[in-house]
């Protein structure tokens, strides 16, 4: 099922497509958001719900007062039943230019990786082998999807977080929040 924003001119989502091209400055990435929504009979309340995030942020992004990072335009594309050139309109509108086209070839994750780089480790690992193993295990097969690292200052908590998502680093190639 796919929305058309019929309201739009016709062939707004072609403005982008190889060139890159903006839109027309009355087509912007709040008058897109909500003329969708408009067009599926959804409210900002549904559509939060739809796409999993607060009223509030949808209430900011029609209003332009924000705008949606690109996992977020990626749910509010999901939640919009949008697709093919509407769909990569929509994304590129949203500032989510580095997405793929669904039908293209993904960007190789070495440079997906360049854009979450760790920062340097002041001091060796030294003496934690069990531990690292431990926690990789534990996050790299998704057995928990956060953990804590407690203990008193100055053991090497966050050099030991640090060399687990060095480790982990190829498993999340769109980084981690």
């Amino acid at each position: 099922m796919t929305a058309r924003c019929s309201k739009l001119p016709a062939g707004w989502a072609n403005h982008f497509a190889k060139d890159d091209k903006l839109l027309p400055a009355a087509i912007t990435f709040p008058v897109l958001l909500k003329q969708c929504r408009l067009e599926l009979g959804l409210t900002q309340t549904q559509l939060a719900v739809r796409a999993g995030i607060s009223v509030s942020l949808v209430r900011k992004y029609e209003t332009g007062a924000r705008v949606p990072p690109r996992a977020t335009a990626v749910q509010l594309a999901n939640a919009l039943e949008l697709a093919g050139e509407e769909r990569a309109a929509f994304l590129v509108a949203a500032g989510a230019r580095s997405l793929p086209p669904a039908t293209t070839q993904h960007t190789p994750p070495a440079a997906r990786m360049a854009s979450h780089r760790l920062p340097v480790a002041p001091t060796p690992l030294l003496g934690r082998e069990a531990e690292l193993a431990a926690l990789t295990r534990l996050l790299g097969e998704h057995t928990a999807r956060c953990v804590t690292l407690i203990g008193p200052p100055g053991v090497g908590k966050s050099r030991l977080a640090l060399a687990v998502a060095a480790a982990l680093q190829p498993l999340f190639t769109d980084g981690a929040a």
